[in-house]
């Protein structure tokens, strides 16, 4: 990481990085907030989630290739799987293993998005409103994919993840008033669940795992822009 804080330190002399205390904390992301989405099939993708209601009780173990269809009607969600259902005004696929990973199929998106972690699914005014949690370094590996793509060298790479990693930790409440932490669009940072495989990328996130950037004892607001429509 000695290169990555001499390219900060040309521009600000006095910063150092930081480190992560929490071992790896967990992010909640709003997910396809701006589609209208009323009705959802949520696939197990790998793994096992237990179906939660908003009791908390487990109605459901799913395992891999099990399927579940969502349908919100006003301030209630419905689920249908097999012979089982039920409404409540929300529910939860909480992850049973850490390698568990879900499919979201909808008519209103056009690819089927995998994501790692667990979900919650919440009516909200006639549409579901889909919150997924995820730990940290797996959300900033996601978000090297979508913000920075592939074939790109191991320091761009270890330099991005650092960056998102300040901005997701600065910019924690952004969505405070929705009951998330970050979107998943560009006004926080693109975030669309598993990209191809990456080794250089799984490799950067490794590498500085927990580290951020620091200014005067603060993480830094690290922005950044992925195009910024000018020449090279």
């Amino acid at each position: 990481m000695i290169r990555i804080i001499f390219i900060i330190c040309t521009l600000l002399p006095t910063i150092v990085h930081g480190q992560i205390t929490s071992a790896n904390p967990q992010l909640a992301i709003g997910l396809l907030g701006d589609k209208t989405i009323k009705t959802l099939d949520i696939g197990t993708f790998s793994g096992r989630y237990f179906l939660l209601n908003d009791k908390n009780d487990t109605l459901k173990l799913l395992t891999v290739g099990d399927k579940i269809t969502f349908t919100v009607k006003d301030w209630k969600v419905s689920f249908k799987s097999g012979d089982d259902d039920g409404t409540a005004s929300y529910y939860t696929l909480q992850a049973v293993d850490t390698t568990a990973a879900f499919s979201i199929e909808t008519p209103t998106v056009k690819l089927t998005p995998v994501y790692d972690g667990s979900l919650r699914l919440a009516a909200n005014a006639g549409k579901l409103k889909l919150v997924n949690y995820v730990p940290i370094e797996q959300y900033v590996d996601d978000v090297l994919h979508a913000e920075v793509g592939k074939n790109h060298t191991l320091e761009l790479y270890k330099v991005q993840a650092t960056i998102s990693r300040s901005y997701a930790l600065t910019n924690i409440n952004k969505h405070k008033s929705e009951f998330f932490n970050l979107c998943d669009k560009v006004h926080c940072q693109v975030y669309n669940g598993h990209g191809k495989p990456n080794n250089a990328i799984d490799s950067a996130v490794a590498i500085t795992r927990g580290e951020v950037i620091v200014y005067n004892n603060k993480v830094i607001d690290a922005a950044f822009h992925a195009n910024c429509g000018g020449k090279p």
